[in-house]
């Protein structure tokens, strides 16, 4: 069931619970979960984005990170009871005991979550390690949706701030930290680890040529267009067309891809009208692992990897594999097993294909040539990577105080500057009464304060607020009031993570009712923030606040906005209270004119 013992390692397995299938990342993340458990004793976690905190997987979401090989349960206190009754990570260690553990991301993460992550790590005092698999949407962005290549450019930017990356290959390594050096970015600790060829725990295959009537021919991958599924359709049509002599078939496992319905349509109707080609979609492990072992060979026709995965699966079940003569494919096929080709030609490819269909004598020597290979066992991987993880001092933890207590409205008054006065750099009394009088009507479900500054307006936020997204340059703002439960720190670019954060509130269904963008940094930064939020479509009523209107480069920024430009700005006064200007959208879109002061 596992090791016993101190949690030295918490998994961040969000996207597992949810996938029902099991393509690459998934794999990689449910496969080494299980062999985790055999060095130490991990803990698996769910981001939660209301509360922007880890918190335990129900059963139900345990189950579906446990099919295909994925972690075994080993104790009901290591689940939530229901999705509404969430038990949160900091209950969980003080209550399982902890010993310095690391917080480990084995996914590809969303942009906004890979920010978050890093100052919740750094409050806990826990080291961050991350799994990084490729960098292909930057690298190619003509494959990828708008959504897409946007994340991954921003999530790529996030793993800079991270105590460690483990990219799966060296090809990927490479890539990452090429892109921070482009971004001017020094970038986290880089420590390859590259993946296994072990196929969920099953014995190496054996040389053999496989079925010769008619030749089996498996390609396995999700149905995505880097994946090449559509070259590969064309260049065995081409064959048939060319050689109605050979005798062959062509099964295709994999899942549909959200970004391209469109290929599996294709691929729906090519298997309904070829009698040569089959669409298996999702299968489990056991039946897959029987599809290689009847294959005569594989197909991997896609054009850019970060490893490569079914290329070393092929070969660990002794089946030849036809992939890429480019990049990491070429790297995997150069010790043996594999034929290379020109995957983006198609008479290349087909004329490869059909070369191995008519060649048993070929396919016998690569097989004998995979079933030879030395191939790294997920044993091995995950014995690895514990020792690299064991080679990095944790880092210091950082303080931690509570959500203040949201005061009653009675006594608020009694209370107004007590705790702020003493504050090195406070508001001032008029500032704070307005804030609080605005919050007190408005009760935001989320926040957003760009420019934390000493956290004065934070402060008060937070007690009014159920979520809060403070935005900072500084990783250790506020200095002085310490880490709030109900905030979560983004450090960076205002300009940048607002447009990240406005992107995933909106695709998390989450209102945005008040920001606030404070002047202190340069009066361009202002400007840009206030252009972000006119591209904002509120869900409910919500309140821009602008400090610092008597800088004067803010001063010009407020008043050279293009306010009227916004369907949902329906009230501006830039002297709201001295020095504070503020602007009321609505989810509905004006039908006058914008009320300007």
């Amino acid at each position: 069931m596992g090791v016993s013992g101190p949690v030295r390692v918490v998994v961040d397995v969000t996207n597992s619970t949810i996938d029902p299938a099991n393509p690459g990342v998934i794999r990689v993340a449910r496969r080494f979960s299980r062999e985790l458990q055999q060095v130490t004793n991990p803990l698996f976690v769910v981001w939660d984005i209301m509360t922007n905190s880890y918190v335990l997987p129900t059963r139900q979401e345990h189950e579906r990170l446990s099919r295909f090989t994925g972690p075994l349960l080993t104790g009901e206190d290591r689940l939530s009871p229901a999705v509404a009754d969430r038990i949160g990570l900091e209950e969980t260690l003080a209550r399982l005991g902890s010993d310095q553990p690391w917080l480990l991301c084995a996914e590809t993460l969303t942009a906004l979550r890979c920010r978050l992550v890093r100052p919740y790590a750094r409050r806990l005092g826990m080291a961050l390690g991350a799994i990084f698999f490729d960098a292909i949407p930057v690298l190619r962005p003509e494959l990828c949706n708008a959504e897409i290549r946007i994340n991954h450019r921003d999530y790529m930017i996030g793993l800079a701030e991270f105590d460690l990356v483990i990219p799966i290959s060296k090809y990927s390594a490479d890539c990452l930290r090429q892109f921070w050096q482009q971004n001017g970015l020094c970038g986290a600790r880089l420590m390859v680890n590259s993946l296994p060829g072990e196929f969920g725990g099953t014995v190496r295959g054996l040389p053999g040529p496989g079925p010769s009537h008619p030749v089996s021919i498996l390609c396995v991958s999700t149905l995505e267009p880097r994946k090449n599924h559509r070259r590969l359709i064309e260049a065995c049509l081409r064959l048939q067309a060319k050689r109605r002599d050979l005798d062959w078939c062509l099964t295709l496992v994999g899942d549909r891809y959200a970004g391209a319905p469109e290929l599996a349509e294709y691929i729906e109707q090519v298997a309904k009208s070829q009698p040569r080609v089959r669409w298996l979609g999702v299968v489990d492990d056991d039946t897959l692992g029987k599809l290689y072992s009847e294959s005569s060979f594989t197909v991997y026709p896609s054009t850019i990897e970060g490893f490569g995965m079914p290329i070393v699966e092929s070969i660990w079940h002794a089946r030849p594999c036809l992939c890429s003569n480019q990049g990491v494919m070429a790297e995997l096929a150069a010790d043996g097993g594999c034929m290379t080709a020109n995957v983006e030609d198609t008479a290349d490819l087909s004329e490869a294909i059909g070369r191995l269909i008519e060649d048993s004598d070929l396919r016998n020597r690569l097989s004998r040539e995979a079933s030879e290979r030395q191939l790294k066992s997920w044993q091995e991987y995950t014995g690895e990577f514990w020792r690299i993880l064991d080679s990095v001092p944790s880092p210091t933890p950082h303080p931690f105080v509570a959500k203040p207590a949201r005061p009653e409205i009675p006594a608020w008054f009694d209370s107004l500057s007590e705790e702020l006065r003493a504050d090195p750099c406070p508001i001032e009394d008029f500032e704070r009464l307005a804030l609080r009088a605005l919050l007190t009507r408005a009760q935001p479900t989320c926040a957003v304060q760009a420019g934390t500054h000493c956290g004065n307006f934070l402060t008060l936020i937070a007690r009014y607020s159920k979520l809060v997204f403070s935005i900072d340059t500084d990783p250790d703002a506020p200095p002085h009031t310490g880490y709030i439960s109900n905030v979560s720190y983004l450090t960076g670019g205002a300009q940048q993570l607002l447009r990240i954060l406005f992107r995933e509130l909106e695709s998390a269904g989450i209102p945005v009712n008040l920001v606030l963008i404070d002047g202190a940094g340069s009066a361009e930064s202002f400007r840009q923030c206030i252009s972000l939020v006119f591209q904002y479509v509120p869900r409910e009523p919500m309140f821009l606040l602008m400090h610092d209107g008597s800088n004067a480069g803010c001063r010009q920024a407020m008043l050279e906005a293009s306010w009227q430009d916004s369907a949902y700005c329906h009230f501006v006064d830039l002297d709201f209270v001295p020095g504070l200007g503020m602007a009321y959208f609505s989810p509905k879109p004006r039908n006058g004119k914008l009320s300007f002061t």
